[in-house]
């Protein structure tokens, strides 16, 4: 489950990260209307966000498995 959630958190980087280079960059895509470009760049970064999300959750998840020591209390015989 850690390297989903490794990939998943990679996926939303480079998806982020690509869609702010180009922001930046002021690139273009030729013929493209820019109502669609600003819908398309929307999507882009709800994705990338869904990605990180999704990371998020498998990290948390597989973290669940794996046991953790519980404290235990002490019983009143042993208590000195």
């Amino acid at each position: 489950m850690r390297i989903l959630a490794i990939v998943l958190f990679a996926l939303g980087l480079l998806v982020g990260g690509s869609v702010g280079a180009a922001l930046l960059l002021h690139l273009t895509i030729p013929g493209l209307s820019w109502l669609v470009a600003v819908g398309l760049t929307k999507l882009a970064l709800l994705t990338s966000a869904g990605f990180l999300g999704a990371g998020a959750v498998a990290a948390r998840s597989g973290g669940a498995a794996v046991s953790k020591p519980q404290l235990v209390a002490a019983s009143p015989d042993r208590a000195s």
